[in-house]
């Protein structure tokens, strides 16, 4: 893709505002890169790149893209830049597709769309959309269709367009709540993951918190937007805390742990 798009609302979405400026402009040209290669937002093996080739390639140092951030960061040995058009990316790829079998059909002369076949002039250009023009008929038929003199083997139509049909519109799915123990399985399971300064019994504490306070707001964010896509949600939120904050990472501790339920 020759260019990048991205929606207002992630610009003013609470991971963009919670990030650092240098952390906001690293994940601009991360998403450059990402558009110029149509990778789906992934840059893959990206952990192995040293210094100087994240220099030559995204314009950003190997510090900046190591830096904890909701925009961007580490899953395993690739690295995925949140909020990456996907979309957008499929409908260029769609059209460059379409392109290569040669576009549109080519248009056929209208002086060549209609045989006369030697018929007498009408008073009507050859060709014309609004003539259907009846190769078998004889000048008798002609003369029994036409009793108020109009034009031999010609039969004109209406050319009024059908009324368009409304489109039905689409219905939006409702939103279902996790249950703790599904909201609390997808952290344990995601977070040591996608940072491994989480442990296990870490990421169940703070799932535990960060549930009690979507509760608290009706499962609305920071900014006061209702929630459509708890796990990418919650996960982000959750990658901009602290793991020690959440004590230690020892296994014996989580049942004597506050926050078990």
């Amino acid at each position: 893709m020759n260019w990048v798009n991205l929606n207002i609302d992630v610009i003013r979405g609470e991971e963009y505002i919670d990030a650092e400026p240098v952390s906001r402009a690293t994940w601009i040209s991360l998403m450059a890169w990402c558009c110029s290669q149509e990778n789906g937002g992934v840059i893959k093996d990206a952990r192995s790149w040293g210094d100087r080739k994240w220099q030559q390639l995204c314009g950003v140092t190997l510090a900046e893209v190591e830096t904890m951030c909701l925009l961007y960061g580490f899953e395993e040995q690739n690295l995925v830049v949140n909020f990456y058009p996907i979309e957008q990316e499929s409908k260029v790829q769609k059209n460059r597709a379409s392109g290569k079998k040669g576009g549109r059909p080519r248009k056929i002369d209208a002086s060549q769309a209609l045989d006369t076949q030697g018929e007498k002039p009408c008073g009507l250009p050859v060709g014309s959309d609004s003539l259907k023009r009846n190769s078998n008929s004889n000048s008798n038929s002609n003369s029994n269709s036409n009793p108020s003199g109009g034009c031999g083997g010609v039969e004109l139509f209406d050319e009024t367009p059908a009324p368009k049909t409304p489109k039905t519109p689409k219905t939006k799915k409702a939103f279902v709540p996790p249950t703790r123990e599904e909201f609390i399985q997808h952290a344990v399971e995601t977070l040591p993951r996608r940072n491994p300064d989480w442990s296990p019994e870490q990421a169940y504490r703070c799932a535990d918190n960060q549930f009690e306070t979507y509760i608290d707001q009706d499962w609305h964010d920071g900014n006061g937007k209702k929630i459509s896509n708890w796990k990418n949600k919650s996960i982000t939120a959750m990658l901009y805390r602290k793991p020690h904050y959440f004590g230690s990472n020892r296994l014996e501790d989580l049942f004597d742990s506050p926050c078990k339920k």
